[in-house]
């Protein structure tokens, strides 16, 4: 009768454990690789990373920013002060900051090198020190 009862036991606990959500969860390494639905028809592009910015009298931050060369990104740039420029001349992107309201850049560099950006619209003394760059990285 004993043995009866822990066979019927176990064979519960065998139940249980297949039926509990976890065993069905996939690992990480089972989600890392997988791909898109065996019948899905459309393939979204992968959104943009944001990377974000803060301007203020008299810097940005971060300083220096590395891209991928051919990535999409958005430059977001908030000012936590008074309107800011933001120019990149040989990127072609320029654009006012103002207190209060996110500006959103969509960027994808198309040649490796190091862009210089600064602010250009006069923000106080200390306004010609506020410059940073651009580091686009060539793919390895």
């Amino acid at each position: 009768m004993l043995a009866r009862a822990i066979r019927i036991g176990i064979a519960a606990l065998g139940l249980v454990a297949c039926a509990h959500p976890a065993a069905n969860t996939p690992k990480p390494a089972e989600l890392q690789h997988a791909g898109p639905a065996a019948n899905s028809t459309s393939l979204e592009p992968a959104s943009p990373a944001t990377i974000r910015i803060t301007a203020r009298q008299w810097s940005f931050t971060p300083e220096e920013i590395h891209l991928a060369l051919g990535q999409s990104v958005i430059l977001e740039i908030a000012s936590l002060d008074v309107t800011h420029g933001f120019n990149v001349p040989d990127l072609d992107v320029r654009v006012d900051v103002k207190p209060g309201k996110p500006t959103h850049i969509p960027v994808q560099p198309r040649r490796a090198g190091t862009y210089a950006f600064h602010c250009d619209v006069f923000c106080g003394d200390g306004h010609e020190q506020m410059s940073g760059r651009i580091v686009v990285d060539a793919a390895p």
